[in-house]
């Protein structure tokens, strides 16, 4: 295949979970412990009350741009949600998401959260049928501020990839727990990240070096891609002696249609996916102007190589439409017309007539796709990636294609 300025990448994505746990703490029910406390050894009504104070409610449901390699429904209904208190290494009990995905946790009648303390709330399921497969599981820190808990996604309760990835950041000492409270906001079921700060000892290097966006967003690629194949991510996402987040990569197996396999890049058009659904040179401007992130259209593209080309005429149409149009300065009109003849993202052809990329009708191995791809969306007959050649001659035999050394 002939090499092309847009680097083409396989996606795995996840993702991610493409979905979130999404949880909100129980409003304070105005119970004044102290008057109780005399009672408590006679009454389970009171007891009960107590425990429903400390209580957490919530829902899985969808996350903008993310999907796992497996069907999310396989890990909504039945997942296992507790409350955890590593410091004193307790657990409430673990209640079960309905076949909705919504759940509330009613912590043992004797937990009684300490004023500003940071607690785990972890989600697990065992994806199998068979109830023998590997279990995965979600975190987020909660911390009790006296009256409800708050969260790393504020007052909102949210276990998705992106708490996960702090969580794993603060287990390997990178961040403290404390410090992640509030640092993921969601809007739109997007969620954005905030940049953890260093924390400096006295007089010696920072004994918690902190957290930039660009590391905070690489391990939650890292959970995402964890759970995609088959591994938890909170014991799969290590810190490796250089200081960098890795998987371990051993006994991997993707989860996927039971395990038979699963999509992750499709190439109909090529490049198509990048040049439109890409945060890149062409796009960039135009995408930060409509409040696009870099993370959003990433998982957008992502999401892309997952779907199916019978979908890309309702999923995608109407946007490449308008993106083509702002992108690279056509007329709507144009824009509509190319995003019409671009999707569904498929190779079409009539053998009546000549074969050629440049009229979409099948392709020859040397046409010059990206340069035809370039002058497509431009508009501009002479647009090329100044790559004009293959590195290497076709072969003249059966499958004619050049070999890759």
């Amino acid at each position: 295949m002939k090499n092309n300025s847009f680097n083409l990448v396989s996606s795995v994505l996840s993702g991610v979970l493409a979905s979130m746990l999404v949880a909100c703490s129980v409003a304070n029910n105005n119970i004044n412990k102290s008057t109780l406390e005399p009672n408590l050894s006679g009454s389970k009504n009171v007891l009960s009350q107590i425990s429903s104070k400390y209580s957490v409610s919530g829902k899985i449901g969808s996350d903008y741009g993310f999907k796992t390699k497996a069907s999310f429904s396989d890990l909504v209904s039945g997942a296992s949600v507790s409350l955890l208190d590593l410091a004193n290494n307790a657990q409430s009990s673990s209640f079960n998401t309905a076949s909705d995905g919504t759940f509330s946790v009613l912590p043992n009648n004797s937990f009684v959260p300490v004023l500003n303390q940071i607690y785990v709330l972890e989600a697990v399921k065992r994806v199998s049928s068979t109830n023998i497969g590997p279990l995965l599981s979600l975190r987020t820190y909660v911390q009790w501020n006296g009256t409800s808990f708050t969260s790393i996604t504020g007052s909102n309760v949210v276990l998705n990839t992106y708490t996960t990835a702090l969580v794993v950041l603060s287990s390997n000492g990178v961040i403290r727990g404390v410090d992640t409270i509030g640092k993921i906001s969601i809007a739109g079921g997007v969620s954005t990240p905030s940049a953890i700060a260093p924390i400096p000892a006295a007089g010696l290097a920072p004994s918690f070096v902190g957290a930039d966006l660009n590391k905070i967003n690489t391990v939650t690629r890292l959970v995402q891609n964890s759970i995609n194949f088959q591994k938890d991510p909170l014991q799969s996402v290590m810190m490796n002696g250089a200081g960098n987040f890795v998987i371990d990569l051993n006994d991997l197996q993707m989860l996927s249609n039971n395990g038979v396999g699963s999509q992750v890049d499709r190439l109909g058009l090529p490049s198509l996916n990048i040049a439109i659904n890409g945060y890149n040179g062409f796009t960039k401007a135009v995408y930060t102007s409509l409040g696009h992130s870099q993370m959003t259209r990433d998982l957008a593209k992502n999401a892309y190589n997952m779907n199916s080309p019978k979908d890309d005429v309702a999923n995608y149409r109407g946007f490449w439409g308008t993106a083509i149009s702002a992108v690279f300065n056509r007329l709507a009109a144009t824009g509509t017309a190319l995003a019409t003849a671009l999707t569904p993202d498929v190779y079409t052809i009539n053998m009546a007539s000549t074969t050629s990329f440049a009229a979409l009708n099948g392709r020859k191995l040397s046409d010059d796709v990206i340069d035809v791809e370039l002058q497509l969306l431009s508009g501009a007959p002479t647009a090329t990636d100044a790559v004009s050649a293959n590195d290497k001659a076709f072969t003249t035999t059966f499958p004619y294609l050049a070999a890759p050394f």
